[in-house]
């Protein structure tokens, strides 16, 4: 996979990278499962996945970047996904909220509603946004409870049709 070389390219280089697991995929691969779309609820409880993405989300990111700098090596960390990325899954009002609770909980001494778009999208020294498979080369693309090319247990709920949707909006 690309992840892989690009460690075996960084560790050729001097570096460490450290690459953190994806937060929806380890609760997925903790036997969570999101109900129907059908079912009543649903859109409340995506809120509340999402929101509990975004919070360990930041944890996570917190966590390594602090690992990575305390190492005294030259580190580079790279996250499957950031802090941005649920946005894709939620309404503007469900963003509003789950930032809201992003502040209450996780600001570190920071000013109220200091967390907000511009604060996630500077944590990051560079962002590679990849067009999903299922956008050209659809017979690449796995969804549901598969393994990913390097063997890892993932979950995507999204039919080929709705990634290609949501990749483009």
């Amino acid at each position: 996979s690309a992840l892989e070389h690009m460690i075996q390219a960084a560790t050729q280089a001097g570096f460490d990278m450290i690459t953190p697991p994806e937060i929806a995929t380890l609760f997925f691969n903790s036997s969570y499962a999101l109900p129907s779309p059908s079912s009543s609820g649903f859109a409340e409880q995506v809120f509340t996945f999402q929101a509990n993405v975004l919070k360990l989300q930041l944890q996570l990111e917190r966590c390594f970047s602090d690992l990575a700098g305390s190492s005294g090596r030259p580190t580079i960390v790279v996250f499957d996904r950031g802090l941005m990325d649920g946005r894709a899954f939620m309404t503007d009002e469900m963003w509003k909220r789950g930032l809201d609770g992003l502040n209450r909980e996780l600001t570190g001494g920071r000013p109220a509603g200091s967390i907000n778009e511009e604060y996630m999208l500077q944590r990051y020294d560079g962002v590679v946004h990849l067009v999903t498979a299922a956008d050209g080369a659809a017979e690449h693309y796995k969804y549901g409870v598969v393994t990913d090319d390097s063997g890892n247990a993932v979950y995507r709920r999204e039919t080929p049709a709705e990634a290609v949707d949501q990749d483009r909006n």
